[in-house]
């Protein structure tokens, strides 16, 4: 449990087995989809779904892992539960990055370490993250800093591995929650800290541009970077799950609560739950309209 807060009053077990009434409706809605061959696509709506559910072994190799659009939908879930009221998070002051959008901040990161000063980050999608109206479909239109003190996401690293994140925007810091940590070497190390200069690096040159100076003063030190480990970190043993993993510490860390239970021997259970979730909470309907 996070230190020094008072849990809210709608606070829930992230572990809790899944609701039988939404699991009724994730059957009912793949019965739907059951003659669709298997592939390792989420593109389709059926398998969309069958690959985050099916149990191992699985029909294709590496079938299980998620996809991007996977990692999106339950984030959303995630936001939309922040605007309930009151939100089951441990506070108001958090918010969640869209996924779609940390794509881009990482693909234009190319261009920024070639020229920071040319790279605008007002009148554009990086105003409207900042201020909350991002994604379209999901605004919170709570502002960084003035409504919001901590961002959480989940950021793929080396092209095939998801980790959760946590910036914390008054202490100018990213601690990075890594569900494969895996044999430790300067060479891994340098990785995941590459992989995290696009935040570490443009998030203070975005607040610099975008928040007022009465709320921050504007600064060219880069984002403090923190690899967080210890045995407080449950790790992906039998590999596979670390998009699960990495969305389940996200949202743990938003409730203010621990990461006990989250473990290989109960990952089926807890992928059953996340696409209940997913297809009751409507986080894949803005992006099933595009397939």
């Amino acid at each position: 449990m996070r230190k020094n807060f008072e849990p809210s009053p709608a606070i829930y077990d992230p572990l809790a087995p899944v609701d039988p009434a939404k699991l009724d409706k994730l059957k009912e809605h793949l019965e739907k989809h059951k003659n669709v061959p298997t592939k390792k696509t989420a593109a389709h709506e059926g398998e969309f779904y069958r690959i985050i559910i099916t149990e191992r072994p699985w029909p294709v190799k590496d079938y299980g892992w998620l996809f991007d659009d996977h990692i999106s939908a339950f984030l959303r879930v995630l936001t939309k539960r922040s605007m309930q009221d009151p939100s089951p998070y441990w506070s108001k002051r958090i918010a969640f990055i869209d996924f779609w959008f940390l794509s881009t901040l990482v693909h234009d990161y190319t261009q920024f370490k070639i020229n920071p000063s040319r790279m605008k980050f007002k009148d554009n999608g990086y105003e409207e993250l900042i201020n909350g109206r991002m994604s379209l479909d999901c605004p919170t239109n709570l502002k960084w800093y003035e409504d919001v003190d901590h961002l959480y996401g989940v950021l793929q690293t080396g092209g095939d591995h998801w980790v959760a994140f946590h910036v914390d925007l008054l202490k100018e810091k990213i601690d990075c929650y890594d569900p494969i940590i895996g044999q430790v070497t300067p060479e891994s190390e340098k990785k995941i800290v590459d992989s995290f200069k696009p935040l570490t690096q443009m998030l203070p040159a975005m607040l610099n541009e975008n928040i007022p100076p009465t709320f921050r003063k504007p600064r060219k030190t880069q984002f403090a970077f923190r690899m967080r480990k210890g045995k407080y970190i449950p790790q992906n043993n039998q590999i596979g799950d670390c998009g699960v993993y990495a969305l389940k510490f996200v949202e743990c860390l938003a409730l203010g609560v621990t990461f006990d239970g989250i473990n290989d021997s109960n990952i089926q259970g807890i992928r059953v739950k996340m696409t209940a979730d997913i297809l009751v909470e409507k986080g894949n309907d803005m992006y099933e309209q595009f397939k």
